[in-house]
């Protein structure tokens, strides 16, 4: 679905990674490693289209749905959970509402303003939008920090079963949480599979 070849990114003569070459197919997990300022997120930016590579060539073959999801949360603190999580999954109700804060454990009320969450309770509200649509490809970066231990299970187990059904999955995690089928390691720059 997603082939890569001699990917280089450089900033103000700062090369991040390059030469980096690898595939991505249906039902594939591709964990990016690295120390802080390695280049993860910019490389998952790159991935998703957000960003441009300095050299090198990216293939998506088709028309994929795709999700990106970043070290932002997007939650307006002025908002009630509820209105966030309309918001973030603009085709759902108020009972899907309900429903997903029972199956992640988030407990809070509809008409509390956000502002009143903490911070792994906001990106639980966030995660909601891999649980209430499908997607081809998924780039997550750092999904399980400010998780609790039952809520990283839940979303392993998400993400898992969205492989099953064919998602291409790049994430960027510190805890060894999931096995990549390909593991793209930007401080060595060994790609392993």
């Amino acid at each position: 679905m997603i082939a890569i070849k001699n990917l280089t990114y450089s900033i103000n003569k700062n090369t991040l990674f390059s030469g980096l070459t690898f595939e991505g197919a249906s039902g594939n997990i591709l964990q990016i490693l690295g120390s802080n300022g390695s280049g993860k997120t910019t490389l998952l930016k790159i991935l998703s289209g957000i960003t441009e590579p300095s050299k090198g060539d990216l293939e998506i073959i088709g028309s994929p749905k795709k999700l990106f999801l970043g070290h932002k949360i997007p939650i307006k603190d002025y908002f009630t959970n509820l209105q966030n999580f309309l918001s973030l999954n603009p085709d759902a109700s108020e009972s899907n509402f309900n429903q997903y804060c029972e199956q992640v454990n988030l407990s809070t009320s509809k008409t509390l303003l956000s502002s009143a969450l903490s911070f792994g309770q906001k990106k639980k509200l966030l995660l909601s939008k891999i649980f209430l649509s499908s997607y081809d490809i998924l780039f997550l970066d750092e999904p399980f920090v400010g998780l609790d231990r039952e809520t990283i299970g839940i979303i392993k187990d998400r993400i898992l079963e969205m492989k099953v059904n064919g998602t291409t999955i790049f994430l960027t995690s510190h805890q060894e949480v999931l096995d990549g089928d390909v593991v793209i390691n930007l401080d060595s720059g060994l790609i392993t599979k």
